[in-house]
């Protein structure tokens, strides 16, 4: 089976009515990273699935597929809103892994640094800092995230800031 064939079929198991296959589908996708770039789309409505591990691991692959998966953006974006505060905070991963591309969800990220949860607060912060100096909007927010409770989103919040501002 070529690596295309093997994207299709998963791309098949995203559409399973057992939770644990699409999931594992979706894990297999995020392994096989930008190659996997064809079952976008599918990962985008796998963000929307009634099972929390199942949105989370499609994020997740949306992060390692990477920039190729710029279409998937306002989709996690939307996720940062997610009950679930693992896929709330994969999602702002994934978007730090898209990049620059993904720098219309900064207003989105931003909202995450005010985040209950200080991972998803620090996975925003990071992600803002990897979308760069697009995301110079946010440089408020992070200066005040330097005083957050917890010292890890401190740093990674003076991170930010530092690859923001240049």
């Amino acid at each position: 089976m070529s690596s295309q064939e093997k994207v299709l079929s998963l791309i098949e198991d995203l559409k399973s009515s057992d939770a644990e296959v699409r999931r594992r589908a979706a894990l297999v996708l995020g392994s096989i990273g930008p190659k996997a770039k064809a079952a976008v789309p599918q990962l985008c409505e796998a963000l929307k699935d009634s099972k929390a591990f199942v949105r989370r691991q499609a994020a997740w692959a949306l992060g390692s597929i990477g920039p190729d998966a710029n279409a998937a953006v306002a989709q996690l974006a939307e996720a940062l809103k997610d009950n679930d505060v693992n896929v709330r905070s994969t999602s702002a991963l994934a978007l730090g892994r898209i990049g620059a591309e993904a720098k219309a969800a900064i207003p989105q990220l931003t909202e995450a640094l005010k985040d209950s949860d200080s991972i998803v607060r620090f996975d925003a912060a990071l992600a803002l800092g990897r979308i760069g100096s697009e995301a110079k909007s946010a440089v408020p927010q992070l200066t005040e995230a330097l005083n957050d409770c917890y010292a890890k989103v401190q740093k990674v919040a003076q991170y930010a800031i530092t690859r923001i501002t240049g």
